[in-house]
């Protein structure tokens, strides 16, 4: 493999999950422009949309193109996120070779994944501290953690089948405005309110959201704009999840 082939490589893949894990564009062109330049590249043109890299590289008399990488989900992982900004600045600071840089990026990229039962712990005890920090009482964060641990599981139960955000955010406001009038009712919890906002935490998409505000300030309007509607289209989806559930069990005021 020649080296800008492996420059290609490195800097296209950095790229692409930096983007996978939730990074701004910003972000992601300076790291990608860096370990270009670091390897000597004379020539470069990187264009980076929410959900897709295309770059361009040369170097001397070579040339490499690279089509249009598309990227279909994203999600947030802070932990990968944090070593692939370590490597780039290894990269610079340590002056890796460029195969050191490919056998580090190959390990964060291929890195083991999280146990489920993880994610599914840290929504309960997110929704449970959320409904702590929304005023609920002793009770109110025992509903919410529950129905954290409830809603997460299902979302990983129903993964496989691949749902639209649309009807898979409508459905978990559903199950979790119905879990906690279901609660309520039997007792368990004391306040409704403050268990259904602790409930639908985990479904909150925060980092999409300030991303895309980050990245219109940042002048990149597309992707800012991309990432601002998914996530408001998912606070619409929640809303309508909540606002069916409401229906569903009668309640009044709705």
């Amino acid at each position: 493999m020649g080296d800008l082939k492996k420059i290609l490589k490195l800097t296209a893949g950095v790229g692409e999950e930096l983007i996978r894990c939730g990074a701004e564009i910003s972000r992601v062109e300076d790291t990608m422009n860096r370990i270009a330049l670091h390897y000597g590249v004379t020539g470069r043109q990187i264009f980076i949309i929410s959900n897709g890299v295309f770059v361009n590289l040369e170097k001397g008399e070579e040339a490499k193109n690279v089509s249009f990488q598309h990227i279909p989900q994203i999600s947030v992982d802070m932990s990968k996120l944090c070593e692939l900004n370590s490597l780039s600045r290894d990269i610079e600071q340590m002056d890796l070779s460029l195969d050191q840089a490919l056998a580090r990026f190959e390990c964060v990229r291929g890195g083991k994944k999280k146990n489920i039962w993880q994610y599914i712990a840290a929504s309960g005890v997110g929704a449970g501290s959320f409904c702590y920090l929304f005023g609920g009482d002793a009770k109110d964060c025992f509903g919410a953690l529950l129905m954290g641990l409830i809603l997460w599981f299902f979302f990983t139960a129903v993964e496989r089948y691949r749902l639209p955000k649309v009807v898979l955010h409508t459905l978990g406001g559903i199950l979790a405005t119905s879990g906690c009038i279901f609660l309520l009712r039997l007792g368990l919890v004391n306040h409704l309110e403050q268990t259904i906002m602790g409930s639908i935490i985990p479904m909150i998409p925060g980092v999409a959201f300030v991303n895309g505000i980050r990245d219109i300030a940042d002048s990149d309007y597309i992707s800012g704009s991309i990432r601002l509607l998914d996530a408001m289209l998912i606070f619409i989806c929640i809303a309508a999840g909540v606002c069916i559930a409401f229906r569903l069990f009668g309640m009044g005021g709705v």
